[in-house]
């Protein structure tokens, strides 16, 4: 009989790392679907929805790459083809002129809205199931591992840093909704 590995600490952290990677395996398979009826792939999704996250001025193919973990020219082939679509649009940035930044435009916005609303009776299900206050207390802890698994001393050099840039900025504004509310 074979034994399972000893309860380490490493052993509850892969666990809880291979549970959330199972979970978000379920969800991008529903998020699929949908989004296939619109003619969008998974990373147009992704990338569509962080632009939407981006404060006014937008989020660099740079910072989009890392948050998406997608090679920079995948991610300049399928912002461009957004882009001829109507749904993102990008602008010279201010300060340095040869980086481009990308937002959502109205179309981009509610093509959104309409796959949040046809995903609406799943969401409608969880929060039901977990309650807001659990659903920020995860999304937190989520948002936290992610930046921790960004960071050089603890990956080394095996392990690329993510910049995170566009969850870094929607962190925040998670943060100045809450303290609104």
């Amino acid at each position: 009989m074979t034994q399972r590995p000893h309860r380490s600490t490493t052993a509850l952290w892969i666990e809880l790392l291979e549970s959330l990677s199972a979970c978000g395996r379920r969800f991008r398979a529903v998020l699929a679907d949908v989004s296939a009826a619109h003619e969008l792939n998974d990373t147009q999704f992704s990338l569509l929805w962080l632009c939407s996250q981006a404060d006014d001025e937008g989020f660099s193919q740079s910072s989009l790459a890392a948050a998406t973990a997608v090679s920079p020219a995948h991610v300049s082939g399928q912002l461009e083809q957004l882009r001829q679509r109507g749904l993102l649009a990008a602008q010279r940035a201010a300060k340095d002129r040869r980086r481009q930044l990308w937002r959502t435009t109205d179309d981009g916005t509610v093509l959104l809205n309409t796959l949040a609303g046809q995903l609406g009776t799943l969401t409608d299900h969880l929060e039901a199931e977990l309650g807001a206050a659990r659903r920020l207390s995860h999304a937190d802890q989520i948002r936290s591992l992610n930046e921790l698994f960004g960071r050089d001393d603890l990956c080394g050099d095996s392990q690329p840093a993510v910049d995170t840039g566009p969850a870094r900025q929607t962190k925040t504004s998670t943060n100045q909704r809450r303290s609104a509310a």
